[in-house]
């Protein structure tokens, strides 16, 4: 993951100028004009709350590529729900 022009890291509005994702093909999403406003002072009662997600551009170059050991067997394990120290909206 490689991050470009990030701006606004403490404030509710954080932009990002590019993002982008690669495996070992090489960069197979592009994100462009990325803003992501949430509200930090929900942090303080354990909330992750995330207004706005965004981005102007999304560039899928292909598909990503998984790794052999990465892929997981066919059999469903079981189902619980994990135990989170916040909740998120």
């Amino acid at each position: 993951v490689t991050v470009t022009g990030f701006a606004g890291a403490l404030s509710s509005k954080a932009t990002i100028e590019q993002l982008t994702i690669a495996d070992d093909q090489g960069i197979w999403i592009t994100l462009n004009g990325v803003v992501l406003d949430w509200s930090r002072s929900a942090l303080l009662s354990g909330e992750v709350e995330v207004s706005e997600l965004s981005a102007d551009e999304v560039i899928v170059a292909r598909a990503p590529q998984a790794q052999a050991s990465a892929i997981p067997s066919p059999e469903a394990p079981g189902f619980s729900l994990p135990e989170l120290p916040l909740s998120i909206n």
